[in-house]
């Protein structure tokens, strides 16, 4: 019988224990405690595997130029196409020969300040590419402006392995882009622009003159290297595709 009663007193007494060292195990309220630690940190949303979701990268915005339809035509096109006077590098590596030829308009429905505008590409003899952009000036040079074409403002900018020019003129907007040509060559080019030859074809010898003989020095002569080498081949029937 002692045994008996001496059950129900330790159970009591078991009971009060735990009472006294009673610990909160309710969980907080979802957001009350950042995944980080850091009040100002958003919590990680989990994802199936239990690690915390990567944050999505919002796409790149797309320039003017991009927003438009872009055809490659023949040259007459490209200069029938756009209201303002269509010019071509006179200086140039001997025997660089434009390649390719885009016209870019507008899409209908929407609004674009900056087309039409044309888009010529150029094979330089020594390797590489020289690009020009014609488009409708804008008052927008993608930057401040740091240096000058002539006595017109101009912005200079080497990105990776692309130089890059623009400067506006009588209300169009010209941007060079070259991975071969130096800073300094960009800029004597850009002061040779002339109206364009109409004659021409895709994959005539351009420039009536030599780059690589106008500019001396190391500055000069880097990017003009085997300028002896013969022109490049038209390109198949649809053009070339281009960066």
């Amino acid at each position: 019988m002692k045994h008996v009663l001496a059950w129900p007193a330790l159970v009591v007494l078991a009971g009060l224990t735990l009472s006294g060292c009673k610990t909160d195990l309710t969980p907080a309220p979802a957001g009350d405690v950042p995944a980080s630690g850091s009040p100002e940190a958003p919590a990680a949303a989990p994802v199936a595997d239990g690690s915390a979701a990567v944050p999505t990268v919002a796409p790149r915005e797309m320039n003017l130029l991009e927003k438009g339809r872009r055809r490659t035509v023949a040259l007459k096109e490209a200069a029938a196409g756009v209201p303002f006077a269509l010019l071509e590098p006179k200086m140039l590596p001997k025997d660089s020969a434009r390649s390719v030829v885009h016209l870019i308009e507008k899409i209908e429905g929407i609004e674009n300040e900056a087309l039409p505008a044309v888009r010529q590409i150029f094979d330089l003899s020594g390797g590489g590419s020289l690009i020009l952009v014609q488009s409708m000036a804008r008052d927008d040079l993608g930057g401040e402006a740091n240096t000058k074409i002539g006595d017109v403002a101009a912005r200079a900018e080497t990105v990776g392995e692309q130089r890059l020019l623009v400067f506006e003129r009588d209300g169009v907007q010209f941007e060079l882009r070259s991975n071969q040509l130096t800073a300094a060559q960009l800029q004597e080019i850009a002061g040779s622009l002339a109206a364009v030859d109409l004659s021409q074809s895709a994959g005539s010898p351009v420039g009536s003159q030599d780059l690589g003989a106008a500019l001396s020095g190391a500055e000069g002569t880097q990017a003009v290297s085997g300028t002896e080498a013969a022109a490049t081949a038209p390109p198949p029937v649809g053009g070339t595709p281009k960066p």
